[in-house]
């Protein structure tokens, strides 16, 4: 999968309630630890071993502000993964290997939580009926 721009906090809002775990990256375009940081997401994001696994970047130059003051990001770049609305761990500064480590382990412990959507067809009702 890409790595995704999310620019409206109500995107945000609804992607982390999501069952797959969500890789955040909080950057700003001014920033050399972002500009560092940003090939190895984009690679990650593209591992078949990790397709269960949403990337999202957030510009918090863009209209963002407020956002990373709620989720109290002083620091960029910024790395926060969150499953189901719970935020489970964080990652702070440009230590690649670390946050490469630690991507794959979320994505070992939370692939088995993930699970597909559920359908959205009347198949159930519609056999039990008959």
């Amino acid at each position: 999968m890409p790595l995704f721009i999310l620019s409206k906090e109500h995107d945000f809002n609804e992607i982390i309630l999501e069952r797959r775990l969500n890789t955040i990256l909080f950057t700003v375009c001014w920033s050399l630890g972002s500009k560092i940081i940003l090939p190895t997401i984009t690679d990650l994001s593209y591992e078949k071993n990790l397709a269960h696994v949403n990337f999202y970047r957030i510009d918090i130059d863009e209209n963002n502000i407020e956002l990373a003051q709620r989720l109290n990001v002083a620091t960029i770049p910024t790395i926060q993964w969150y499953f189901q609305g719970h935020k489970l761990d964080e990652s702070i500064g440009i230590d690649l290997e670390q946050f490469t480590d630690k991507t794959r382990h979320l994505a070992k412990i939370y692939k088995r939580k993930t699970i597909e959507e559920p359908s959205t067809s009347n198949e159930y009702t519609e056999n039990k009926s008959s």
